[in-house]
């Protein structure tokens, strides 16, 4: 499929054995099964995405999902003395920010654009009582200083029953080449922190308080690091670009309507110095995979409002070659909620050339305050390989680790609050035998 002017040079690249006839059947054969499946060489009377009705675009039943999805994709890293969820009779709630009444943060890059959608702060202020005091106010620029010195917001937001603070990024800084105009690097970012000018408007607010609550929303596309607001937030989220329905999602996740059930996609460094520079394309030191400095937030982490217990581990031998993992879940907090149960491998070469941990399954599972579900998992050989220095797949010799928990395997997931995992080790080899 061509992206560009690459189609143009693909000749010459044949011509000069850059790439092969069998390379480019292999990317015709993955393009061309995708178009069978959509139909678009059947007759229309026949392709039944051709009577598919204008009515389901924007329908509500497509909008229920995409508000699943943003719910879902939420992950709360911090929740301070259970400062979340919310009360919705609050005296006084202050909504400050420059992404909390920005619709770009809904729809980050490669989007179609929509009439109805409901921003962070429209999402916030639907969950509210009548009687509740609102304050809204942009309160400070997104990537550099206020132009204007006269500070109307901090004094506010630190006085009220609750200050709400939507800061982060967009596509303006972090999208597509020519379209992040607000970036000095065409798209790229040098640093992995929040904005300065974001990161002292929090610390204003915070040294004006007396205690009360400062909830901070981030929005973004990409890992974000944030010790300092770590440090002084009560309650921290990750929303992303959440989409038509983002603000309503975000609103529900924050007064108790949803409860919050994502994990982080991606390892967040504490700083941009702890990654190794781009000189070549290896690995070490990168991803949860490789990286040995200890993350600010592990791969897989998110907390709920509720709390989860995992028991009673047991690997077996299971049915058509593959190997069973079961696994008891407990809900032992006060919330129905569900849980993403992860599961990791480590081969007996981990950190001699092979990851450290490798996430191989994991399941989303609704538990009921109070009750426990058993999960299994089913997995082939090919799930425990690694690839050797002749670039094939491999069982390796010895004993692997095999862990199952709601975040990856280490200390720091359990000291930010995940639970800890069950681990147990095994001779993978053997179990296929």
């Amino acid at each position: 499929m061509n992206c560009g002017r690459t189609f143009e040079s693909l000749k010459k690249a044949l011509d000069e054995k850059l790439v092969t006839e069998k390379d480019i059947d292999k990317a015709l054969r993955d393009l061309l099964r995708t178009k069978f499946r959509l139909g678009f060489f059947d007759d229309n009377r026949d392709n039944p995405y051709a009577h598919i009705s204008p009515d389901v675009i924007g329908s509500n039943e497509h909008r229920k999902l995409a508000l699943e999805e943003a719910e879902k994709s939420i992950v709360l890293v911090k929740n301070k003395n259970h400062v979340l969820p919310l009360k919705k009779d609050l005296k006084s709630v202050f909504v400050t920010g420059p992404q909390a009444a920005n619709e770009e943060v809904l729809l980050g890059n490669y989007y179609g654009v929509n009439n109805n959608t409901v921003n962070i702060l429209d999402g916030i202020v639907s969950q509210l009582s009548l009687g509740t005091t609102i304050n809204y106010r942009y309160g400070q620029l997104p990537y550099r200083k206020n132009v204007n010195p006269i500070d109307y917001v901090t004094g506010g937001a630190a006085a009220a029953d609750v200050c709400i603070a939507v800061m982060g990024l967009n596509g303006l800084v972090e999208g597509e080449e020519g379209a992040a105009i607000a970036s000095e690097h065409k798209g790229d970012r040098k640093d992995i922190r929040l904005p300065q000018s974001q990161i002292d408007f929090l610390k204003k607010i915070k040294a004006q308080g007396k205690g009360n609550p400062l909830v901070v929303v981030i929005t973004g596309g990409s890992p974000i690091a944030i010790p300092e607001i770590y440090d002084i937030a009560d309650a921290v989220l990750y929303v992303w670009y959440p989409g038509e329905e983002g603000g309503t999602a975000v609103g529900n996740i924050l007064f108790g309507d949803a409860v919050p059930s994502g994990r982080l996609p991606f390892t967040v460094p504490k700083s941009v110095n702890d990654l190794p520079p781009y000189e070549d394309y290896s690995m070490k030191g990168r991803t949860y995979k490789y990286m040995e400095k200890e993350p600010l937030f592990p791969f897989g982490f998110g907390l709920s409002y509720s709390k989860f217990e995992y028991s009673k581990m047991n690997i077996g031998a299971g049915p058509d070659g593959k190997i069973t993992a079961n696994v008891t879940i407990s809900n032992t907090g006060k919330f129905d909620a569900e849980e993403v149960a992860q599961m990791y491998t480590s081969s007996p070469l981990a950190g001699k050339g092979d990851p450290f941990y490798s996430l191989v399954a994991f399941q989303r599972v609704s538990v009921p305050a109070g009750q426990s579900k058993v999960v299994q998992f089913e997995l082939p050989e090919k799930a425990f390989m690694e690839v050797n220095e002749a670039g094939k797949r491999v069982l390796r010799k010895g004993e692997y680790k095999l862990w199952i928990g709601g975040s990856l395997p280490g200390n720091r997931s359990t000291a930010l609050g995940a639970s800890k995992c069950q681990e147990t080790s095994v001779d993978v080899a053997k179990l296929f035998r």
